[in-house]
């Protein structure tokens, strides 16, 4: 399975946290990535490292901070776009808001009941459950 760029950014972020005093990476307790093993967030690594210049404090990569950057711009923009669909709508025609009735209807959300007592029969082949 190939690397995207997104857990390229992930790891490259990773990386610069768990950093020793000469700039090797503390693998032992690295989190993991979307299934990744830590063999394999270490050859990736290896990879990524070749394009990448330590500055004495953490690794630096002009690629994936470009990505990153990219891609903060873009929450920026969509934030920004949620702020404007969330404020009060207007009829544009003749400029008034829109009454209640007239807002699109949101479907309920489902309610889970609680359980209030199971019983298994044959080994947990038939299952009985009584809700609330």
């Amino acid at each position: 399975m190939r690397w995207t760029t997104e857990e390229d950014i992930q790891l490259f972020k990773q990386v610069n946290k768990r950093l020793g005093r000469t700039g090797n990476v503390q693998w032992h307790g690295m989190r993991r990535i979307n299934g990744r093993s830590r063999d394999a967030m270490s050859c990736r690594w290896a990879v990524i490292k070749l394009d990448s210049v330590w500055d004495g404090r953490q690794w630096k990569n002009n690629a994936i901070q470009s990505e990153i950057n990219a891609i903060e711009s873009e929450i920026e923009r969509q934030e920004k776009v949620s702020v404007i669909k969330t404020s009060s709508p207007v009829n544009t025609q003749d400029s008034r808001e829109i009454s209640a009735s007239e807002k699109p209807i949101n479907k309920p959300k489902k309610v889970s009941k609680s359980i209030k007592e199971r019983k298994s029969f044959l080994w947990g082949a038939i299952k009985i459950e009584r809700y609330e």
